[in-house]
């Protein structure tokens, strides 16, 4: 049969594949059940091992991963030690995850993950509103904590919460990762920030800044809690028809994908450009300007542009529009400094536009300056490896 062609059921092989997947995800959302168990919760003391290795339970369609992260810290020296911009988001440095495939869907920072975790929502994750009505809704429950300044001598909690999607949402199971299986593990590795505070210099990935002797308190452990988000009695074949779970093959053969990598080499009053990898579909493109650890609202920015391989702008616009936006998904402004492009409503296909990237024109560039970019996105599986980026220009 030639591709694309009719079969007897009247629709096309792709069609009857999508077919396939709608039903196969209706019945699992219908007849599975949903289960969120603690996998994990262990002390660590950060001066002898910040790396985590998690190894999630073998068993479900796996969503995603609730990560608690919590310590103590201290103020040792002199100075009052002033949280940073992304605050207790960086109580994280890294986190990474390797599926039962071997194959890296994310290696991103906390930064990053606190941003998408919000998009996602939208509005804040984790973040409570006062409404206007004569009964006590608001910020009544200690969810997340990181104090705004830690005085000279003293001691301060922090906890933090992130989520770890797998899927891209709750009922879109694209990128979910059937885990039941006997033969292969997959890995969430999670690390704790070793340097949560910082004197002078770069703050942009710490959690507080200006004191001298800010570090995690010694004697004292960073408990990290893990919890396993996944759907558990999946819907199986007829025995005649091979007993096999009833998955949603095309979902679970997609792979959702945070990434995050950083960038240097600007000049004011030049276009740069931020690549976007071949063989992919962005969802949003998280850009922070660290002109050399300050962090402005635009005011080093001329513009951004989203191009393609034929150099047109699908969309250019400044610092402000850019803010404007960013308030339609998180109901408030990010953090100093960020910029946040959603194009979750219609992926960018890079197989559609060809060479693609985000190009930023500085108007300010101070030595050591960087872009420290969030890229989320689908890709396939069988199509990972042939992935490239081509720099700005090419």
């Amino acid at each position: 049969m030639a591709n694309g062609a009719m079969n007897n059921t009247g629709m096309t092989p792709q069609q009857q594949a999508a077919a396939a997947n709608a039903n196969a995800r209706n019945a699992i959302l219908s007849q599975g059940v949903e289960r969120l168990q603690q996998i994990f919760s262990q002390g660590f003391d950060p001066a002898s091992q910040t790396i985590i290795n998690v190894q999630p339970q073998n068993v479900g369609l796996v969503r995603g991963f609730l990560v608690k992260v919590e310590g103590t810290i201290t103020n040792g020296g002199a100075g009052t030690l002033t949280r940073t911009e992304y605050g207790a988001a960086n109580l994280l440095k890294n986190i990474g995850f390797t599926d039962t495939n071997n194959q890296v869907r994310h290696q991103t920072q906390g930064w990053h993950l606190n941003l998408i975790n919000s998009a996602r929502q939208p509005m804040v994750f984790g973040g409570a509103y006062s409404p206007n009505v004569p009964v006590n809704y608001g910020n009544n429950w200690t969810v997340m904590v990181a104090q705004t300044t830690i005085a000279t001598t003293a001691d301060a909690a922090v906890q933090m919460y992130y989520y770890v999607p797998i899927s891209y949402g709750r009922y879109d199971l694209r990128g979910a990762m059937w885990a039941g299986v006997v033969n292969a593990v997959a890995q969430l590795q999670l690390e704790i920030n070793p340097t949560p505070c910082v004197n002078t210099g770069d703050a942009t990935l710490a959690v507080y800044a200006g004191g001298a002797g800010g570090v995690w308190k010694t004697a004292t452990n960073v408990t990290v809690t893990v919890w396993q988000d996944y759907i558990d009695q999946i819907p199986m074949a007829p025995a005649n028809q091979g007993g096999q779970p009833y998955l949603p093959q095309l979902d679970i053969q997609t792979l959702y994908q945070l990434n995050t990598t950083s960038l240097t080499g600007m000049v004011a009053g030049q276009d740069y450009g931020i690549p976007f990898t071949n063989f992919r579909s962005y969802l949003s493109t998280c850009v922070i300007y660290n002109n050399a650890g300050t962090l402005n609202t635009g005011s080093d920015v001329n513009y951004f542009a989203l191009q393609t391989a034929n150099s047109s702008n699908i969309w250019k616009y400044g610092p402000e529009e850019a803010a404007l936006f960013a308030r339609t998904t998180f109901m408030a402004d990010p953090p100093k400094g960020t910029y946040y492009f959603d194009s979750r409503a219609k992926a960018i296909a890079t197989d559609q536009y060809g060479n693609t990237q985000i190009t930023v024109n500085p108007s300010a560039v101070t030595a050591g300056a960087q872009f420290q970019v969030g890229y989320e996105y689908f890709s396939q599986a069988s199509q990972v490896v042939f992935g490239a980026m081509l720099p700005s220009g090419g």
